[in-house]
Formats: C-alpha cells, structure tokens, sequence
C-alpha cells in the first residue's frame, strides 16, 4: 500500500536509524495551494516604499473555480475594487475581470471584460466629469488570454520552472486593446520591498507601433513566494499603462 512510510515500521525493522531512514520517516511538508481561500491584508506603495492605499485581499476557492477580489483606498480618498474569475483545474482560464475607481462617491473610471462573451467595456471621465465609453469585442483564446490580476493566476503554477512563454493580454488606455505577451523568468533589475524568499516573473507587453504612439507599454513585475507559490507582491502601472507604477503587497495571512 502506498503513503507515507510509518515511522514505527521504520523503528522496528532497524535498531540503528541511520539520517535517511529518519529523513525517509518524516512526513515532508506539503506545498501550499496558490490557488487556495485566502484572506490577506494588502499595501500599495510608491516603487520606493512611501504608502498610497491599504486594503485587503479576499480570495475563495469552490471545486475548480477562484474568484478574488482586492479592495483598496487610497489615503486621497480614492477606492478602487479589482475583481477576477477563474478556472484553475486542469489548467487556468479566465472567465471574467473588472477593475472600478471612485472618488467623492463618483464612479471615476471601470473596464470590465466577459472572457466568455468575448466582450470588453470601458468607461473614465474626462477633465470636466464626463464619461467617455468604449465597447470592443475580441475572440477569446481560453488558457491563452488574460488581463489585471489574472496574470497572478496565469504565472502561479508557471513561476517553479518558467523560462518564457507567450500568452495574451487585454488592456485599456482606456480604450480596450489587445496585445501579445512575454511571461519570462526573473525581473531584470526590478526588486522586491520588504519580502524575503520569492522568486519573480516579468509580464512584458508587445505593443504594436500604433498603440505604442498612444500609451507607454511598461514591464510588469510579480512574486512568488518560493515555497508555496502564493502571490505577495507586484510592482506595475496602477491599471492603465500611463498610470503611475506602484508597488503592490499581499500579507502576510491573517
């Protein structure tokens, strides 16, 4: 019968236990579900550590489905509710993302996208309070698309052994856009703040030249940590690629 080995069977079938035969008794600590419910406190930061905003993480795992939100206010007041929904098993595909920005009980800015509708909405006001809208439909590429937090989800089981890989991405500037990209090992010179152990991946945007006369693509960096595999920190343009970059921390649990 297989399982872990008894460590009275160990004991009994050899007086001297020998460093390997106790290491081959002592169950090994199992690997932590990135995928699994979780509450966390978050932070966001300037890239050098000054606060911004303090939230928390809310994430609920239901058979093979994840849905997680992360609910943050800025110290000027601003809101922001970032929202996703997943399938983890057997491989992760995003159904749904929505990222919404209040401020003074004014809805500022929300993009939304319906992964299986193949439909993404935009909405931000201009200078003077008025909402501009767009609407862009686009065919969904399930496993293979992703957008805001869903990269999180697309990179956990990656980030253990990822040299590079291609996926897809949906933007907005503020318009949706979509754009290839590069999921690599690593984060160039990039480091992380007040974290310890983790390892790192880069999501780096190809735009084309068009886009790129209209935003400024910039790298977007996540770690790991190097045990479990949970998310604990970002450092990336707030939602939108001229937004300021800011860094964002997960926990620790609570």
């Amino acid at each position: 019968m297989g399982g872990a080995v008894p460590i009275f069977w160990c004991m009994r079938r050899s007086l001297i236990v020998t460093p390997l035969l106790l290491a081959l008794c002592v169950p090994l600590p199992a690997r932590a579900d990135p995928f699994a419910s979780r509450d966390a406190p978050l932070r966001v930061t300037t890239p050098d550590g000054k606060p911004l905003a303090s939230g928390a993480l809310h994430q609920v795992r239901t058979g093979d489905e994840v849905q997680t939100s992360l609910r943050f206010r800025f110290v000027d007041g601003r809101q922001v509710v970032e929202q996703v929904e997943l399938t983890v098993v057997p491989k992760v595909i995003q159904h749904r993302w929505s990222w919404e920005e209040h401020q003074g009980g004014v809805l500022t800015r929300r993009y939304v996208i319906n992964f299986d509708a193949g439909l993404a909405n935009a909405m931000k006001r201009d200078d003077s309070g008025k909402a501009k809208t767009w609407t862009k439909a686009f065919r969904n590429a399930p496993g293979k698309l992703f957008a805001g937090l869903g990269f999180v989800y697309a990179l956990a089981p990656l980030v253990p052994h990822l040299t590079q890989v291609d996926r897809k991405a949906l933007g907005f500037i503020p318009k949706p856009e979509e754009a290839d990209v590069q999921l690599r090992a690593g984060t160039d010179d990039a480091r992380p703040r007040g974290v310890r152990d983790v390892i790192g991946a880069t999501v780096h945007p190809n735009l084309s030249f068009i886009i790129k006369l209209v935003a400024n693509p910039k790298d977007s960096y996540l770690w790991f940590d190097k045990q479990s595999g949970v998310f604990v920190q970002s450092l990336s343009p707030l939602v939108e690629p001229g937004d300021p970059v800011v860094r964002l921390t997960v926990g620790p649990d609570r």
